[in-house]
């Protein structure tokens, strides 16, 4: 039992030949000082390995007082841990000023003069086109409210003001900050529209907004960060040059302030409009909150005549005024409730506003509540007995929809409300389409008098390309559905996004494709979602064959964005969904969430989900299955990662020369992945001091991708180490984070006394993170235990 704790002990303490990393090899000359170095390293290696030898069998002898030596080693060990301990209480002095380091580092990257010249010149407005705007009414009061916060004056600088809007769903707090912006539009030099649902909505609207000002690179696979990065240098830059809050952003529909949403919020001086059913998202201690409420009555009616197309016929005496004013109130004053039902008046123009509301009040109860209880879609609105306000509007609405419109519907009802593109809708999605009534809105015709019908209504918003629905329209027609009907739509609206969104084909990487999965990727996710959500109304119900496809190529996409978490989640419902456990499809979704265990370190469960993936795809190559040898190369070469991660390189040696041998029979069509098995089996060797053979496999990798990708390629790519740990700090990379902040406490350390103190400071930096998030890890500071240290970091990162 002793030798075994001390060969453990051993081989921490034998991490002395370090890690090189590959760049460094770029800094020679020509290979013969490369290879004069390599030697005169593995003289130093052996005579280092030597002295390990000869300490170790001098602590492993009995004789020579083994045991005294190992109660000494551990009370090392013990020492070590209460010092991570007691650095984990540092005071919030150096918390603080750690955090403020952080802040400045990513306001000079933000603020960086990388963009040469103002790519905007002239006033920027990037706004939704304005949806009823023209019929927008009231609000008087909150507008100039909103002014008032936003207009205070500064007492020094200028800052940043902040107000949110909060109110239920329905209430017109979208509309009410668009209005605003319209309005006020001469105020401001910059307008900025910006979804904010979830962090894919973000992400898109981002890249919107980079697009539209031609920012560098903005159409550019992988452009997420860049994009992030000029946003706010722009917003810098503009902010200075205009010397004010001459800066509008309206983040719409935000769920709750989160970190991740506190990356996209301005640091420059301007103004931030939220509109949030959470009162609780203020952008900061300062923001203003204003509470949005449903129209009285009187209001109500007023806004509702203002909407009736046929007010001749529709308000013909003092019964119809009134009239007006009791269905206002039937809706609960809600702008949107108010909207449907000038929409339901509007298809009824010969009917006076009485006769409708006298028709309306007699729709039986029973018709309403048929398809199941009614539901509080938004658990905010206060209402008597089971029936929301909206409630006999909505049902009225649905049961008066013909075929096509109705299928629209149901199938708008399941995707992402805001940017529903109507290339979906093309005829070539009635191939293979599941049985149904999609053919009725696959065409040019039937899509565009579905669209205006239900536009209508008011039950989509159609100014452009792509239409949007309302997110409580989405939840009522969802509810209203029985599980037959809703079952149906949800087949045809994950036919329609699988027909479009790229698909993933034998673990090779879809960057050719990365911008139509960056606007199709909303959609795959919800309607992940949407299944759960049906799961739970009908347990039974069995998920459409393409959806697991369809998921599966969503979340290949995610996890080369790094998005890991959103990809296991993504994963765990394909995986629930996917009804045979034993198939190629089933491997592919378990090594998906290998690879991204890996990436987060979490390499027990990365273990236990490739064993699964590489026993199916052992047994699928055998069968002789077209793709199953290339997807078994994939298997192994992963596998050959997690060993060397781990540090035993001669069994990732095995799966390395196992996944080289299949690839090099595939030939042309596995060309790249044979490059990166060669890379990183040279990685391997270069761990190992086998440094000659790990400069033949780089040169190896080096060939193919200079062949394939052309002389000016850059595989890896150099990043300045500041740059890098903003990155990883964005991304919550707490290894990345962690490994980076070391490596530049090292560079410092060596410094001026100031640069000695920061140094100090990221170690303990640091050291908070290993306590945090690695509790159970014992990491050496020094910089030769670089093997210990590269397990916290993505592979293709370190």
């Amino acid at each position: 039992m002793l030798s075994e704790r001390w060969q453990a002990a051993v081989k921490k303490a034998r991490a002395t030949v370090g890690d090189e990393k590959f760049k460094e090899i770029q800094n020679f000359d020509s290979g013969d000082a490369l290879l004069a170095d390599l030697k005169r390293r593995q003289v130093k290696a052996d005579k280092k390995k030597a002295t390990c030898r000869v300490l170790g069998s001098h602590l492993l002898d009995h004789d020579l007082g083994v045991e005294s030596d190992f109660a000494r080693s551990m009370n090392r060990v013990e020492s070590s841990i209460q010092h991570l301990k007691d650095l984990a209480q540092l005071d919030s002095m150096s918390k603080m000023t750690l955090r403020d380091a952080r802040f400045a580092r990513q306001d000079d990257m933000f603020s960086s003069p990388d963009l040469e010249e103002d790519v905007a010149q002239l006033s920027v407005v990037l706004l939704p086109q304005a949806v009823n705007n023209a019929a927008f009414y009231g609000r008087d009061d909150v507008l100039s409210k909103i002014e008032s916060i936003l207009d205070q004056p500064d007492s020094t600088m200028p800052t940043l003001h902040s107000v949110l809007l909060h109110g239920m769903g329905g209430v017109g707090k979208s509309q009410t900050a668009m209005n605003y912006a319209h309005t006020r539009q001469d105020k401001y030099q910059v307008i900025l529209w910006i979804r904010s649902e979830t962090p894919l909505s973000l992400n898109a609207s981002m890249t919107e907004i980079a697009r539209r000002l031609s920012f560098p690179g903005s159409d550019s696979p992988g452009s997420d960060e860049s994009n992030l990065s000029h946003f706010h240098k722009w917003l810098s830059r503009r902010a200075a040059r205009k010397n004010g809050p001459q800066l509008l952003l309206i983040y719409d529909n935000v769920p709750q302030m989160d970190d991740n949403l506190q990356k996209y919020m301005p640091r420059a001086p301007g103004h931030v409009i939220i509109t949030s059913r959470n009162r609780r998202t203020e952008f900061s201690a300062t923001s203003s909150l204003i509470s949005l409420r449903p129209f009285s009555a009187e209001a109500g009616g007023i806004l509702l005549k203002r909407l009736l197309r046929y007010p001749q016929k529709q308000l013909l005496g003092e019964a119809d005024e009134k009239a007006t004013t009791a269905l206002a109130k039937e809706v609960g004053g809600l702008p949107l409730g108010i909207r449907h039902m000038a929409g339901l008046m509007n298809e009824r123009s010969d009917s006076p506003a009485s006769t409708f509301y006298d028709k309306y009040m007699k729709f039986p109860r029973e018709l309403m509540m048929q398809a199941g209880p009614a539901v509080d879609y938004e658990k905010d609105i206060s209402r008597s007995g089971d029936e929301h306000p909206l409630d006999r509007v909505w049902t009225i609405s649905f049961g008066s929809l013909k075929l096509p419109q109705r299928t629209l519907l149901g199938i708008a009802s399941l995707l992402s409300p805001d940017q529903i593109p109507q290339y979906l809708f093309s005829d070539k999605c009635l191939k293979d389409a599941p049985v149904g009534d999609l053919r009725l809105v696959c065409s040019v015709v039937g899509l565009d008098m579905s669209l205006v019908g239900l536009a209508n209504i008011a039950l989509i918003d159609r100014n452009s390309d792509p239409f949007s629905i309302h997110r409580l329209v989405q939840d009522a027609f969802r509810h209203w559905c029985d599980e037959k009907e809703l079952s149906q739509h949800f087949a045809s609206a994950v036919h329609l996004v699988h027909q479009f969104f790229p698909r993933q084909v034998n673990g090779r990487p879809m960057h050719d494709c990365w911008n139509r999965c960056r606007e199709l990727i909303q959609h795959g996710q919800i309607l992940a979602d949407r299944f759960e959500e049906m799961r739970k109304r009908w347990p039974d119900i069995e998920a459409p064959p393409s959806l697991v496809e369809l998921l599966k190529s969503c979340a290949w996409y995610l996890f080369e964005m790094a998005d890991h978490h959103s990809t296991i989640r993504l994963l765990e419902i394909a995986i629930s969904a996917c009804p045979d456990t034993q198939s190629e499809l089933y491997a592919h979704l378990q090594n998906t969430i290998g690879c991204c265990s890996f990436e987060l370190s979490d390499l027990r469960r990365c273990r236990q989900v490739w064993d699964k993936a590489l026993a199916i795809r052992q047994t699928w190559a055998k069968k002789k299955i077209p793709g199953a040898e290339e997807e078994l190369a994939n298997q192994l070469n992963n596998y050959g990662n997690l060993e060397s991660a781990e540090g035993h390189y001669d069994p990732a040696m095995r799966y390395f020369d196992q996944a080289k041998a299949i690839r090099l029979r595939l030939g042309n069509e596995a060309i790249v992945p044979l490059g990166v098995t060669y890379m990183t089996t040279g990685r391997a060797l270069f761990l190992k001091g086998e440094y000659g053979a790990a400069l033949t496999e780089y040169k190896k990798a080096e060939d193919i991708f200079v062949a394939k990708f052309g002389q000016e390629a850059h595989f890896m790519a150099q990043n300045l180490l500041d740059k890098g740990l903003t990155i990883a700090e964005f991304r919550e990379g707490t290894g990345d984070v962690a490994r980076i902040a070391r490596k530049k406490a090292a560079i410092l350390a060596a410094g001026s006394p100031e640069e000695q103190a920061t140094s100090k400071m990221l170690l303990r930096q640091v050291e908070d993170i290993v306590m945090t998030h690695f509790p159970n890890e014992v990491l050496v500071l020094e910089s030769d235990a670089e093997d210990d240290w590269d397990i916290w970091v993505c592979p293709y990162w370190r």
